[in-house]
């Protein structure tokens, strides 16, 4: 048997048994493995991929390390689908737990979220699949149907849509700007709570003839 062949037989076994609860299927072009006592480490090169029942990464370059491989490394056109929370996710960098089931991303991080018709912008996102919470950090855009909203932090709670803007937040809805502290909203209402130096710039509704 080859030598790659062998090592590449021998990753599929590590990485069945991350979690035993959950099936994890992976693939590439090329890959190369290190299994060096402490610094055992396998990296996927080209069409990357990994998949479990949650949750599907793509990306050009895919580095699995630490314990049981816990660790997933992903640089270069990075595309997350969160089949849980029907969301994707569009990065240049990801860092995934597998443990813990959190996803770091950086570099022009782009998140849009399917069943509630919105896309959220930022620098920095990361997402607590256990918790279904997401936040989302430096120049924070998000926008649905009917609002626009810009701020420097974001946490986004996806199990009951809600949505807490912090760091100079401003929110456009039609006409109508709102600026706060603290601005949360509940996103199936569209009503909004805001807290700490409110200001606010209401048009008035026109009559129609």
């Amino acid at each position: 048997m080859k030598r790659g062949l062998f090592y590449l037989f021998m990753l599929i076994y590590c990485i069945s048994n991350i979690n035993s609860s959950e099936a994890l299927i992976f693939g590439c072009d090329q890959s190369e493995s290190s299994f060096a006592e402490h610094n055992k480490r396998s990296t996927l090169i080209g069409n990357a991929y990994i998949k479990t029942d949650t949750l599907n990464i793509n990306s050009d370059r895919i580095e699995l390390y630490g314990e049981d491989y816990r660790f997933a490394s992903c640089t270069g056109s990075v595309l997350i689908h969160n089949i849980k929370e029907n969301f994707y996710i569009n990065s240049e960098k990801l860092l995934y737990d597998n443990e813990k089931k959190e996803a770091t991303v950086t570099g022009n991080a782009i998140m849009k979220d399917i069943d509630n018709e919105m896309i959220i912008k930022g620098e920095y996102i990361k997402s607590f699949e256990k918790t279904s919470i997401t936040l989302i950090q430096i120049k924070v855009r998000i926008i649905n149907e009917d609002l626009v909203c810009r701020s420097e932090f974001a946490e986004y709670n996806s199990e009951i849509n809600r949505l807490v803007l912090t760091g100079d937040p401003v929110v456009f809805k039609g006409d109508d700007v709102f600026r706060a502290s603290k601005i949360t909203i509940n996103l199936d209402t569209n009503d909004i709570i805001m807290e700490g130096k409110v200001k606010g710039n209401i048009s008035e509704e026109k009559d129609e003839d």
